[in-house]
């Protein structure tokens, strides 16, 4: 683990102690937010994404939700979801 992700981490430890859940502010920097955001637009443009749903495979309810979803897949990831993901290896070891 990089040190500089110690005060982080002890905020995590010491938010989700009191509430259940951590909320770091500015944890994904403002470049990285806005790089992932485009990207994220040119693969709905490319109907890359998909529309999210709830419920098992054979009962999915559409209506419950209006959001769009892609997985990342770490071998296919783009440079902006790569830098994502070694951000969230970086916080989980």
């Amino acid at each position: 683990m990089l040190n500089h992700l110690l005060p982080i981490l002890s905020k995590i430890v010491q938010e989700i102690s009191q509430n259940g859940y951590a909320i770091i502010d500015d944890f994904i920097g403002a470049d990285l937010v806005k790089s992932l955001a485009q990207h994220a637009q040119s693969l709905k443009q490319i109907g890359a994404m998909k529309k999210a749903t709830t419920g098992l495979k054979r009962d999915q309810h559409q209506e419950f939700r209006g959001d769009f979803i892609h997985w990342i897949e770490a071998a296919d990831a783009s440079p902006e979801e790569q830098s994502y993901l070694a951000l969230m290896d970086e916080l989980k070891d």
